[in-house]
């Protein structure tokens, strides 16, 4: 389903004031918080928020029902505050402070602390006609099992008029966990939509401001983790600096690799780094045993034509160096310096021997009366190459 078109769900699921539970279900790290957070942002500006209160339930180490319920009722604010803070975990207002406090201190006196079930059964009979957003439900703690989350969930729909969004990472649940969540989901859930947005989709929201050509190689590799995305932004902020006093050439292959690398390092997804370090040597035995051997299988199919489209053969010294620094967490500036010296030199002399094989094609393919021209250009290119020429190189230009 296309980003409009969840974006479109959204915005009808919360103009409606009846009551229902959307499951908006993807991979790890691909924006569904994002997208949620600024379709809720865009509704509230064009008022078309059918509930006006609202709170967002991160279950990361939430134990228990009551834990649950408390912390619905913490984060509940009202609708017309949605998006003064783009960071949905941390919307906080001054009903979530008086309830941490009332809550501490029920804990804190012994007399009290006896009541403080009672006391969030009291602050939970507050929670009504509203949308309420649940996130992170692989990461919930104690004994807070999933039948409890989508129990507590139907309850509010049917008895308290509220709309409730989950936020569902695929694929993370295991077991029991998922045998509970596969049994709810039809009983509870009334709608679910499968976010699979593209990668140019999560390269927009991840590389905003971005003023490399990183964003075009990550599309290239169609890399969809946010997460993983702003971890390879990371990686070339931090080696930039680094080779500010090289050729940008050289920059512009680090950008190249580490983009791949990030991936390597940062996405369950990917290749192994093995597999691009013995590619050349792969392909050439491949060809070699083309008549002997067994094919490769499909998975190594679809990584070599994506590298290939990619235009990276194998990894040589300065890309080793890369490699070791998203191994470490930082790059080794010494030894990275000296190979970007030696790349920096290479691609001179590169350029040099291709700017004198432009000067003497003009001699050797042109029939044009232009001798002075031709002669200059290969002076030109000649002075300004000279720490490149050899008797050798020059004799066979002379020839050929």
């Amino acid at each position: 389903m296309s980003t409009e078109i969840v974006e479109t769900e959204l915005m009808r699921f919360l103009a409606s004031e009846d009551p229902e539970v959307l499951l908006i279900g993807g991979d790890w790290g691909v924006g569904k918080s994002f997208t949620w957070s600024r379709v809720l942002t865009r509704a509230k500006v064009d008022q078309k928020i059918a509930l006006k209160r609202y709170a967002y339930v991160s279950l990361f180490g939430v134990g228990s029902a009551a834990e649950l319920k408390q912390a619905i009722f913490e984060n509940t604010i009202l609708a017309s505050k949605i998006g003064e803070k783009l960071d949905l975990a941390s919307l906080e207002s001054a009903g979530r402070k008086r309830a941490k406090v009332a809550s501490i201190l029920a804990r804190s006196i012994p007399v009290l602390g006896a009541l403080s079930d009672y006391a969030s059964a009291f602050f939970f009979q507050a929670v009504r006609d509203q949308i309420i957003c649940i996130d992170d439900l692989e990461r919930r703690g104690g004994t807070l099992e999933v039948r409890d989350v989508f129990g507590l969930v139907s309850f509010l729909r049917e008895q308290r008029n509220c709309k409730i969004v989950f936020l569902s990472n695929t694929g993370v649940l295991e077991g029991e966990d998922q045998r509970q969540f596969d049994d709810y989901l039809e009983k509870v859930v009334d709608a679910v939509v499968a976010f699979r947005p593209s990668a140019t989709y999560c390269v927009t929201v991840a590389f905003d401001g971005d003023d490399t050509d990183l964003a075009a190689r990550c599309i290239a590799l169609e890399i969809s983790n946010i997460r993983v995305l702003k971890k390879i932004q990371r990686l070339v902020r931090n080696v930039r600096p680094l080779l500010a006093s090289y050729d940008a050439a050289v920059f512009g292959q680090a950008v190249h690799t580490l983009a791949l690398l990030g991936w390597v390092k940062f996405s369950k997804n990917s290749p192994p780094i093995d597999f691009f370090k013995g590619r050349r040597s792969r392909s050439m035995m491949r060809a070699i045993h083309a008549d002997k051997e067994q094919g490769p299988d499909a998975q190594t199919v679809a990584w070599d034509s994506l590298l290939d489209r990619y235009k990276f053969h194998g990894l040589d010294e300065f890309d080793e160096v890369l490699w070791q620094g998203v191994q470490d967490g930082y790059f080794d500036a010494g030894r990275l310096q000296v190979e970007a010296a030696t790349l920096s030199k290479a691609r001179s002399v590169q350029q040099g021997g291709d700017a004198q094989r432009r000067a003497w094609r003009a001699f050797h393919d042109s029939f044009d009366e232009d001798e002075n021209t031709v002669v200059d250009s290969i002076f030109n290119t000649l002075h300004e190459n000279m720490e490149h020429v050899t008797r050798l190189t020059y004799q066979a230009r002379c020839i050929c």
